[in-house]
């Protein structure tokens, strides 16, 4: 393995020669600094594997305050280079943990083997890091499972002294309040203690399974108050590096619970033998139920093909009355405006008649590519009298050439729904926001903002869904039905886009419109 060596030089030949020597010595030399403020800046970002710092580096800092506050941050291998003796100045070295000292001047063996030495030493102190994290990790684990387990854990010498009891063994001898475990002879009786104190005595590294270790014992503990409780004991030796018994590691289990468990258990099982017959009863009625539910679900079905066909009927009334009425607004629109008329019902009968067919299936888009500044600029011009009575202004401002893949008419009813209820819910004079962007690779975004009245969060889930009415009257008084979003929101669907809603109370509501911009 080639190591990366940096060096921090201030005299040129004498850092060229080392260059050369370890780069003969098969060494990268991945740097080079004058000074000891370049060095710090440049070492922690190449992260050699060892440096060769001279100590005296002219002006600036030293080698010293340099290794000082690199240590801080890391932990580099360094051989100081120098050509002093000074006392003061090798103690202060020192405290900087260097791997090595090397005089100015050296031969080419010595710096082989100073520098191989240095590497070494790093090698084997990057592996007693790591056994110590290693260790450190499963002494982690360790201790979290002996706190945690719900398996009573504790450990006891050979005189019977508990050394270590983890919670669930404390709450077992009812000490849950005292972290200090009791004895082993307070807890169990003499004919306990007397087999396991033998076994002890005869147990060794070879002979490690008496019978007493290789089975559980079913036995009774004494809390603090000499109460007793049905318990499992289980027990294993554990041996020191010199093959001695060190201490027994106890595993205990608290049997009241199962004895508790069992009694609950055969107590329900005579109250479902008792409640049999009901069950037998309630089953039968059940066989009814579902024979009567089947019936009920037939009516249903033919209640379901009556409302399409009545739908489908309605759909039909409904767009001939529609174009009637809106011709009628058409001639006289600003009259009938000026004279307090709204147009709110029109929207209603035409909202109606689209979720109709949309009901009976009835809309079938016709997909295309179409340039989005004109559908809105059509959309504005057909409120152009609902702005005008309410001195509000539009402020357009799409990007040049924007195209989506939508039903025209359809895109132009939803643009005309979201207008409208921004006009509806705006105060006079007013300004109502409309962008249309790129929104991704494949899609595009029409935006309109308005600074209304606007509507908590809570409600505008409801907004889209049926059975939900969620309506109220806009800043002039105006009648709100509850349908128009509801069908912006189907007819996107349908043409493979949606709606999103943003809005606060006073702050006024931003619909996206997104669309795809390719198939």
């Amino acid at each position: 393995m080639n190591h990366n060596i940096y060096i921090v030089e201030d005299l040129d030949i004498i850092a060229e020669s080392l260059k050369t020597l370890l780069e003969t010595l098969g060494y990268n030399v991945v740097g080079h600094s004058f000074t000891g403020e370049d060095a710090l800046e440049r070492i922690p970002k190449l992260l050699p594997d060892l440096i060769l710092m001279d100590i005296n580096l002219g002006s600036g800092i030293d080698g010293i305050e340099v290794t000082h506050e690199l240590n801080k941050s890391h932990n580099f291998p360094v051989v100081f280079l120098t050509a002093t003796q000074d006392k003061n100045t090798i103690d202060r070295a020192l405290r900087e943990n260097p791997y090595a000292f090397i005089k100015k001047g050296m031969s080419y063996i010595e710096l082989k083997q100073t520098v191989e030495l240095a590497l070494n030493k790093s090698e084997q102190v990057r592996l007693q890091q790591e056994e110590s994290k290693e260790l450190k990790s499963k002494i982690d684990i360790y201790n979290e499972v002996f706190e945690s387990s719900p398996l009573g854990i504790f450990f006891f010498d050979l005189t019977f002294s508990i050394l270590d009891a983890n919670p669930a063994s404390l709450s077992i001898f009812n000490k849950r309040g005292d972290k200090t475990p009791p004895d082993i002879d307070s807890i169990l009786a003499e004919k306990y203690t007397k087999p396991i104190k033998k076994a002890c005595q005869s147990i060794n590294y070879d002979n490690p399974d008496p019978e007493i270790f290789n089975s559980k014992l079913e036995l009774f503990i004494l809390d603090e108050y000499r109460n007793s409780s049905p318990c499992e004991l289980h027990l294993s030796p554990v041996f020191d590096s010199d093959k001695n018994l060190a201490y027994i590691c106890a595993y205990i289990w608290n049997l009241s619970d199962v004895f508790e468990e069992t009694k609950a258990s055969r107590n329900l099982i005579e109250e479902l033998l008792v409640s049999r017959k009901d069950i037998e009863s309630q089953a039968a009625d059940l066989v009814q139920m579902t024979a009567t539910l089947e019936e009920a679900q037939q009516e249903s079905a033919e209640i379901m093909r009556t409302n399409q066909r009545i739908l489908s009927s309605v759909a039909l009334d409904l767009e001939d009355s529609l174009t009637e009425l809106t011709e009628a607004f058409a001639r006289d629109k600003q009259n009938l405006l000026s004279q307090g008329f709204s147009a709110n019902p029109l929207g209603l009968v035409k909202n109606l008649s689209i979720w109709s067919s949309l009901q009976t299936g009835r809309i079938n888009p016709s997909l295309e590519l179409i340039e989005l500044k004109p559908v809105i600029d059509k959309a504005i011009d057909n409120y152009s009298s609902e702005l005008n009575n309410k001195s509000i202004r539009v402020n357009h401002h799409s990007e040049s050439v924007i195209t989506a893949i939508c039903d025209k008419q359809l895109l132009e009813t939803i643009i005309g729904n979201i207008l409208s209820n921004a006009i509806k819910y705006s105060e006079n004079g007013k300004t109502i926001d409309i962008s249309c962007e790129e929104y991704g690779d494949i899609r595009c975004k029409i935006s309109i903002t308005d600074n209304g009245t606007g509507t908590a969060l809570e409600p505008i889930d409801s907004l889209l869904r049926y059975f939900v009415k969620y309506t109220c009257p806009g800043t002039n008084g105006e009648k709100g039905y509850g349908l128009g979003l509801i069908v912006c929101n189907e007819l996107l669907q349908l043409c493979a886009g949606r709606l999103e809603l943003l809005s606060s109370p006073g702050e006024g509501t931003n619909t996206n419109i997104i669309l795809p911009t390719k198939n």
